[in-house]
């Protein structure tokens, strides 16, 4: 008889359980993540930034000399550009549209790779979400210029 090799825990758990187990992981760190934004974080911090240079930017000012809380701007220039849209709209319009976008690119990504919509609570995800930083809308605009992705192969 030939040894098979070593037994995997995951060749010996059903796959829902280890989807499960990781799940519960990722959104027990996510909650602790906006746990801290609630208790006075600052949600959606790079979306105001952004916004606030690309105001600067539209005004013909010089969108780096833009700073809040003593933490300046220093994102490359197709930042500015990829943020008119955002920076036209007021304030608090501005966070949540960014974060509708980022959420909604997001599940269509994970969507169109198969893999499945739980992992929309894994911490780097929800971290982009409540500082709305503009990598997190970018991936809606992967989702629709990506005509047909490779699935994973798990």
């Amino acid at each position: 008889m030939v040894a098979k090799g070593p037994v995997r825990v995951r060749d010996r758990l059903p796959t829902w359980t280890l989807d499960a187990l990781l799940a519960t992981w990722f959104s027990v760190i996510s909650a602790q993540r906006f746990a801290v934004l609630a208790g006075g974080g600052a949600p959606g911090f790079d979306g105001r930034l952004y916004r606030e240079a690309t105001l600067a930017w539209l005004a013909g000012d010089d969108p780096w000399s833009v700073s809040i809380g003593g933490i300046g701007f220093g994102a490359p220039p197709p930042t500015l550009l990829a943020m008119v849209p955002f920076a036209v709209l007021p304030e608090a319009l501005a966070l949540i549209t960014l974060l509708c976008v980022g959420l909604v690119g997001t599940a269509l990504v994970l969507r169109r790779l198969g893999i499945p919509l739980w992992l929309l609570a894994f911490p780097p995800f929800v971290d982009a979400a409540g500082t709305r930083t503009l990598r997190f809308s970018c991936s809606l605009h992967s989702s629709l210029a990506w005509p047909d992705p490779p699935r994973p192969a798990w």
